[in-house]
């Protein structure tokens, strides 16, 4: 398996502590074999300490981490995923930007995972989570709703 992280941020960092936490079970789309499953997890900042040129701390946005893992998919494919409004029917607009969620990496044992660190809340739209064909937003392999569950 390989493993992918990226962080869209403020150039900030953050001190932070649990929020909401939403979960998706990815199904295969269009007769390929890739499933999975995304943890999405909202995390509140309890404080921002600000880059050392701004000197200061101030009131800090919440941010979300989200983690998908996949199997079923070829040996060294690489796939971009988003979470996006709407449904696998009827695909919405992606929550954030593009460029904020690092692509799936494919290991030889056909498993990948990528975690995006994005900063905002992912709101209480109906939202699902889409895999893409390859490392470009073409046609969806694999798709699931999230559903929201409050953590302790």
């Amino acid at each position: 398996m390989v493993r992918a992280t990226a962080i869209a941020s403020l150039g900030a960092v953050m001190v932070l502590s649990a929020g909401m936490k939403w979960t998706a079970t990815l199904v295969s789309q269009g007769g390929s074999s890739v499933v999975g499953t995304v943890t999405v997890e909202q995390l509140q900042p309890a404080s921002m300490a600000m880059q050392d040129s701004m000197k200061s701390t101030m009131p800090a946005m919440a941010s979300t981490r989200a983690t998908i893992s996949i199997t079923g998919s070829k040996t060294g494919a690489s796939h971009a995923w988003h979470i996006h409004t709407g449904t696998c029917a009827a695909i919405g607009a992606i929550v954030t930007k593009s460029a904020d969620y690092p692509n799936i990496s494919v290991g030889s044992d056909g498993a990948g995972t990528a975690t995006a660190n994005l900063m905002g809340s992912v709101g209480n739209s109906p939202l699902i989570v889409a895999v893409h064909k390859g490392g470009a937003e073409t046609e969806t392999v694999a798709c699931g709703s999230l559903r929201s569950s409050a953590t302790p």
